[in-house]
């Protein structure tokens, strides 16, 4: 076998180490002049076919045999690499356009049983049986050398034994395939003599193969395999930046989900541009948002997303309606609707302002018109709709249909939790204002919500957490000031009102849902909360 021992191989080298590397370049097709194999001297056409080898990889074409060069170009196999515990390798040894299209077949959320066929599942498969061989081992108190050898030449599947009983692993098909070796029938024999396998006291009792080994778990989450995960999902993450093999390389099994201070570093060596930077880091946002689900990354990536802050206008339904439409595999312990809720909410976890503000100043006049027709329909005796946060007991719902009632008060109460929710933009004086016609009151309460979206809109960076409306002589407070003098002197105080309001419950709140629901029912500050005398009271708001 060729070796990298003498680190590089050159012009005018002569030995049996170059006899190994030409034999190596004319397995690969390569064509060296009999006078220089008959010698094993590296001459001009062994240096042309190390030029024309290095072409090929992609790396330079220096015509020098040198480390890198010899390990692409006499590989070992998955199986050496494995047991000295060099997973990355696995995958660098091909190109990165090859393992991209294993990785399609892969999703690195399911459980380590994966395809067949692929040098990925074959690594895994390599790994999954020394592990299971090793538990095998860890059986016998004091194994002896020749029992270990025997153990590791058994070639059990730790696929196929997965949902048998360790136990009876041992009974029905280790221990009599051991008996078979003379050398070893009486280290069996004393072993079964005081094993208690089948004992509910042992330590493995009646556990499977795969729960022992804990082979159905996140290939993310074993140690000796995060270099190996790291790479891969490296590997991705170059793909979507569109980023040549050579700086896919660089990036190694730096886990880039835990850090980019390496993406730094290759940005200030000139090696990495900002554009490429900030699309590996959206990669790392994908990623983290997905679950590592490759397909559902490449897919936004193609639909154009180009920051993951692009997304905080897709609701769950949005995030259903991308999984069925791409035939985006959920996580296996996920369903559609479920996994549709975590991208909703890791969206949400990571932008909670974005997202809250996003949904709490949206406004649509079409709706609005639909919200306010049942006005139409109704009288009340003193003029007010809305009191206190409530119908108002006054209505009068005389000239209502029967069969209709049920429908009106439904929309009313609808309406009044929409007027609770804008209280601070003066929604309900507008709709208990009895001079304004119903087409009045839409357009009045469009123009305040339609200012209310343009102070969000030219504040973009605001952080409810932090932000401050009003001007202050404090410093610190000052530097996280909202200036709203650009929206209408008339709307100004209403649309300072209604993100003070905003801000108060998001402060208060763990999501977006339970914000709206407490602007709803018009609790909007922690001594209204505070009025509720039992929890769960306050829970069922």
């Amino acid at each position: 076998m060729l070796t990298t021992a003498n680190k590089t191989i050159e012009l005018l080298s002569v030995g049996q180490h170059v006899r190994h590397l030409q034999k190596s370049l004319v397995a690969t097709g390569a064509v060296i002049s009999e006078k220089e194999l008959d010698r094993g001297i590296f001459g001009r056409s062994t240096q042309a076919a190390i030029k024309n080898f290095q072409v090929n990889h992609r790396i330079r074409a220096n015509g020098i045999a040198d480390a890198r060069t010899l390990a692409l170009l006499n590989p070992e196999t998955v199986e050496d690499r494995l047991r000295k515990g060099d997973f990355s390798s696995v995958v660098r040894s091909t190109t990165t356009r090859r393992l991209i299209r294993k990785l399609e077949k892969i999703d690195m959320s399911q459980p380590i049983f994966s395809e067949d066929g692929s040098e990925i599942s074959d690594a895994l498969k390599v790994w999954k049986q020394g592990k299971l061989n090793q538990q095998i081992i860890d059986t016998f108190e004091t194994p002896s050398e020749s029992l270990i050898t025997a153990v590791n030449a058994l070639g059990l599947d730790a696929d196929e034994v997965g949902n048998q009983a360790f136990s009876a692993l041992l009974s029905n098909t280790v221990l009599p395939a051991l008996l078979k070796n003379e050398n070893l029938e009486s280290e069996v024999f004393n072993f079964i003599q005081f094993s208690q396998l089948d004992s509910p006291e042992s330590d493995n009792g009646g556990s499977t193969v795969a729960e022992i080994l804990d082979l159905e778990g996140d290939i993310r989450e074993v140690p000796e395999l995060r270099s190996f995960v790291n790479t891969i999902r490296n590997e991705v993450f170059g793909e979507l930046a569109s980023l040549e093999a050579k700086i896919v390389e660089q990036l190694g099994d730096v886990d880039l989900l835990e850090t980019d201070s390496i993406l730094k570093q290759l940005e200030d060596k000139g090696i990495l541009n900002s554009e490429q930077h900030q699309a590996l880091r959206l990669s790392a946002d994908l990623a983290r948002l997905t679950d590592d689900n490759f397909k559902a990354m490449r897919v936004l990536v193609k639909e154009g997303v180009r920051e993951s802050r692009d997304l905080v206008e897709r609701s769950k339904t949005d995030w259903l309606v991308f999984i069925d439409k791409n035939a985006v595999s959920p996580p296996h312990t996920e369903t559609a609707e479920s996994y549709a809720e975590l991208l909703d909410r890791g969206i949400e976890k990571a932008f909670s302002t974005a997202y809250t503000l996003t949904r709490y100043a949206r406004s649509s006049s079409t709706d609005l018109s639909d919200k306010l027709a049942i006005l139409e329909e109704i009288k009340s005796i003193d003029g007010e709709i809305f009191v206190g946060g409530s119908l108002s007991k006054t209505l009068d719902f005389s000239n209502i249909a029967e069969e209709r009632l049920e429908d009106v008060r439904k929309e009313l109460q609808q309406l009044s939790e929409f007027s609770n929710r804008y209280a601070a933009l003066g929604i309900t004086e507008i709709l208990n204002d009895s001079s304004l016609s119903v087409s009045e009151k839409t357009q009045s309460i469009a123009r305040r919500q339609s200012a209310l979206n343009q102070a969000w809109q030219i504040h973009p960076d605001l952080d409810l957490k932090v932000a401050n409306f009003f001007p202050s002589e404090d410093q610190t407070a000052e530097a996280f000031r909202v200036d709203l003098d650009v929206i209408d002197e008339d709307d100004r105080p209403f649309v300072r009102r209604a993100l003070m309001s905003v801000q108060r419950v998001f402060q208060l709140s763990d999501s977006f849902d339970s914000t709206d629901k407490l602007l709803a029912q018009s609790i909007d500050s922690a001594a209204k909360i505070a009025d509720f005398n039992d929890v769960n009271e306050l829970a069922l708001v």
